[in-house]
């Protein structure tokens, strides 16, 4: 996996917001810096947070906080537990694509667009297309 990464233009690890993953998202952020100084090629990382319920729970601000105050980046959006990303697989159709007038399915829509503008802003996507 770390020898991908190295080919990968952006290498993202989902978490959730609790302790374990946090920590096995520090240490493979390591191993890719260090893998990254050895190659003389420094390999974009980024953590999502990913099945984060509507209402944190204090252990679970506190390791939101805890991850801003370190050197791990991460996306800014967090991607909430919302009915419209399990309902996929039980209509076939990704949110964008669902029935837009829902709430849940406007939420994870945005969601989505969010992270896709982080992305390509993280990759530099924006700023070629401004160049051309």
């Amino acid at each position: 996996m770390l020898l991908m990464a190295t080919f990968a233009h952006l290498t993202i690890t989902p978490s959730k917001p609790s302790e374990p993953d946090i920590v096995e998202a520090s240490k493979l952020a390591a191993q890719l810096q260090a893998l990254g100084a050895k190659l003389g090629k420094p390999i974009l990382h980024r953590i999502l947070l990913n099945e984060v319920p509507a209402l944190l729970q204090t252990h679970q601000a506190h390791v939101i906080d805890q991850i801003d105050a370190s050197n791990l980046l991460r996306f800014e959006t967090i991607m909430h537990t919302r009915a419209a990303f399990p309902e996929t697989w039980l209509t076939g159709l990704p949110p964008h694509y669902a029935d837009q007038s829902r709430p849940p399915i406007q939420k994870a829509v945005r969601e989505i667009n969010l992270i896709l503008e982080e992305l390509l802003a993280a990759l530099g996507v924006n700023e070629e297309r401004r160049a051309a």
